[in-house]
């Protein structure tokens, strides 16, 4: 009875190694230079502000996580979305 009751926990550890070793390659993240590209676009188009003086948004957060998610692949932004500095 005990063989009988190993056997099976046998065969399913046998299947959790083949299919890791079997499996390819392991899905990489983005990489180091996304991530700085994408930071550096996130605080052009949403500039920093000084803590206190403006109501905080999650936007720049947003904008770098949609960055990441396409791996960098977005166009560089124009301008700030909001200017700092008003001409007048």
């Amino acid at each position: 009875m005990a063989m009988f009751v190993q056997n099976p926990i046998w065969i399913l550890g046998a299947s959790v190694v083949a299919l890791t070793v079997s499996y390819d390659s392991a899905v990489a993240g983005p990489s180091a230079d996304a991530a700085r590209k994408c930071m550096r676009f996130s605080y052009l188009a949403y500039p920093y502000k000084r803590p206190g003086s403006a109501p905080g948004t999650a936007d720049r957060q947003t904008y770098f996580r949609e960055c990441m998610g396409k791996d960098g692949n977005v166009p560089e932004p124009a301008h700030a979305a909001s200017s700092p500095k008003g001409d007048g």
